[in-house]
């Protein structure tokens, strides 16, 4: 592997390791969409009112339990029957998400309506592809074969009958890497032609053009947090990240490392805590 690749593999790995942190908070999300973008050369622009931080931010300020109701058990459902999506949702997020956007489109019925149906198809995208990832990369992990036949295989099974609902979740991460697209057009500035990165979006789409003119704006912006997660996982391992990566074996944290088994913890406190015991 070139200095190049590898460079960027844990630059990738490092945007998991984040990601993956149950302990990062609203902020450092934010931090994660504009250094996904910078990493892709995505043209999408991030606004001050980006509605998956607005959700983040208000799961962050609840009880444990609530917390733990939206951030667990995503992996182990089938996401088209998830209770967030059928009703059973304490914060109604639906009606959270819809009063934010009715306050930046009151004016603009249309383009609302056009904001709001992906987004409600995303509700809990962060939490849901955070145990996704996580699933993957612990049976990666476990089952000593290629990462691109281990994905496929349950540890501990002598074949490749993976619960339906891992096929789900694999399917999810399958179709959402595929939501970014290039293309090409006029710039009537300059008078040439640009080539431009875009995510696939149905409805209401925020350009970094548009946050230029404008730092100040207003409207909401939907980052699509399923495709820059399952870009980044599956990029990481392309690059060869299944070497690279560790489950810390104090406190279980996924860690990206940039030597080959040198390590077994993902910090001093964590090496220095297990010696202790």
């Amino acid at each position: 592997m070139g200095k190049p690749d590898f460079d960027r593999m844990i630059k990738l790995g490092e945007w998991l390791e984040s990601f993956l942190d149950d302990n990062t908070k609203s902020w450092e999300f934010r931090k994660l969409a504009h250094d996904f973008i910078s990493l892709y050369k995505i043209d999408y622009g991030i606004t001050n009112n980006e509605i998956s931080i607005m959700v983040l931010e208000l799961i962050e300020d609840q009880s444990s339990d609530i917390q733990t109701y939206y951030r667990k058990g995503h992996a182990l459902s089938d996401r088209t029957k998830s209770e967030i999506h059928d009703g059973v949702d304490p914060l109604q997020l639906k009606n959270f998400i819809k009063k934010k956007a009715r306050k930046y489109f009151e004016s603009e019925p249309d383009t609302l309506n056009l904001f709001i149906t992906p987004v409600f198809k995303n509700l809990n995208t962060v939490f849901e592809f955070k145990e996704y990832l996580l699933s993957s990369f612990q049976n990666i992990s476990l089952v000593k074969k290629p990462w691109q036949t281990a994905l496929f295989i349950e540890y501990g099974s002598d074949g490749y009958n993976l619960p339906s609902e891992i096929v789900k979740s694999l399917f999810q991460m399958e179709l959402s890497y595929g939501k970014i697209h290039t293309t090409i057009v006029q710039d009537e500035v300059e008078r040439t032609l640009v080539k431009r990165k875009l995510f696939i979006v149905d409805g209401y789409y925020v350009e970094k053009t548009d946050i230029e003119n404008d730092p100040g704006l207003i409207v909401p912006s939907n980052f699509l947090w399923g495709t820059a997660a399952s870009r980044v996982f599956f990029d990481f391992l392309f690059l060869g990240g299944q070497e690279y990566f560790l489950f810390c074996e104090h406190c279980g944290k996924f860690t990206v490392v940039k030597r080959k088994g040198r390590k077994k913890y993902c910090s001093d406190i964590c090496r220095t805590a297990a010696q202790r015991k």
